[in-house]
């Protein structure tokens, strides 16, 4: 099962990547979800934590940050970064992509 929710989260990073958009985790059934808006700071404009409990008892963890590049004197969301941590090491990845903004 956390193979097929690791491939749900790849994919939605990658519509993400492709649309220059930020990250929303899509709704995945059999998956108890929770969120956090952790501080923001310098550079950082959004940052969200998501646990995800699956009915086997493991866990994934993904922590997404939208942030300003610092290019204009003009605050823009304009670069997502993304890290996913699960018990097993060889499904954990980051990414990182440029925001349309």
């Amino acid at each position: 099962m956390i193979e097929e929710i690791i491939r749900i989260i790849k994919n939605q990073v990658e519509a993400c990547k492709t649309k220059r958009e930020m990250f929303h985790l899509p709704i995945m059934e059999g998956v108890c979800i929770h969120e956090m808006q952790l501080p923001v700071h310098g550079s950082i404009l959004l940052h969200t934590q998501y646990i995800l409990e699956l009915s086997t008892d493991e866990m994934i963890k993904i922590d997404y940050m939208s942030k300003d590049k610092c290019r204009a004197f003009q605050v823009n969301p304009d670069e997502s970064i993304i890290s996913v941590e699960t018990p097993y090491p060889y499904l954990d990845f980051n990414d990182y992509w440029d925001e349309k903004y």
